[in-house]
């Protein structure tokens, strides 16, 4: 064991870039711990292939990775707010507003801007 507590923090870690439901520990006798780890594979290569499937392979290997990792990520859960994208890559607010900029349809990309106005609190963004 390299540092105290590093398992825990790569299995959130881990399911959080596998787009995995988080784990969830307990004390059932609180002698021992038990950890339910959640993992439905075939429901999450769906959701990955049908949000990517506009996207040519050649288009996909020239984008810049953080445009990937937003697409992905976007096309794993549906949709999702500028914070979750935020929180989910660990990257400034100016470089997330950048690349999803580049990659709105309006601007030939895949992802789709649902709101009212640039400010509105309710945005979200989804892969049509």
């Amino acid at each position: 064991m390299r540092e105290l507590n590093e398992g825990v923090k790569r299995i959130y870690t881990d399911m959080k870039s596998y787009f995995l439901e988080p784990p969830i520990f307990s004390e059932p006798n609180k002698n021992t711990v038990q950890l339910v780890l959640k993992n439905n594979i075939a429901a999450r290569s769906v959701r990955k292939m049908e949000g990517l499937r506009s996207i040519s392979i050649q288009e996909w290997a020239e984008l810049k990775p953080l445009a990937r990792e937003i697409i992905y990520y976007i096309a794993n859960i549906d949709h999702c707010t500028t914070k979750q994208l935020l929180e989910a890559t660990g990257k400034s607010r100016q470089a997330i507003l950048r690349h999803l900029k580049t990659q709105l349809k309006e601007n030939g990309g895949p992802v789709e801007e649902h709101g009212s106005s640039p400010s509105d609190p309710t945005k979200y963004f989804s892969i049509e």
